[in-house]
């Protein structure tokens, strides 16, 4: 996926958004950011240890309607953020900045890895999260598109 390049239009639309919005995106575009930079530099577990894991800070209950609500508003802004990202971003890259955000509003995820192996023979791997028992951001059918991986403690 080729991001579009920050232009002036995005910078409008950036700021015609509401003011929580546009915190969350600007939150979403810096930690895709630290994250990416995190993972070509100290790698994968240290980063993930860095996020806390997807370890939720305690925070007083809502109801799973809510929480839906807010993992979507923060799934969509990472989404929006890597679409115009400085370079590509990728789907583990993408996924941990979710996790992160979300793990700062008390909500706690587990990262999925899978793979695949494509008709051609080559093998084809995918990240995502899994929240409140449903995929973030991905067909119902990810889980059955890719053989997940089991990951070691953070």
């Amino acid at each position: 996926m080729k991001p579009s390049r920050i232009t002036w239009r995005n910078v409008a639309k950036l700021f015609r958004l509401a003011g929580g919005e546009r915190r969350l995106l600007i939150a979403a575009f810096s930690r895709l950011l630290a994250v990416d930079l995190a993972l070509r530099t100290v790698g994968f577990a240290r980063t993930r240890r860095w996020l806390g894991g997807g370890r939720a800070a305690g925070r007083a209950e809502s109801s799973g309607v809510e929480r839906w609500a807010e993992v979507e508003a923060v799934a969509w802004a990472v989404g929006a953020a890597a679409r115009h990202h400085f370079y590509p971003m990728r789907c583990l890259a993408r996924s941990l900045a979710i996790q992160g955000l979300l793990a700062r509003r008390g909500i706690g995820c587990e990262l999925r890895i899978g793979v695949r192996r494509e008709a051609t023979g080559a093998l084809r791997s995918h990240a995502w999260l899994e929240c409140l028992g449903r995929a973030v951001a991905e067909p119902e059918d990810i889980e059955e598109r890719f053989s997940s991986l089991a990951l070691p403690a953070p």
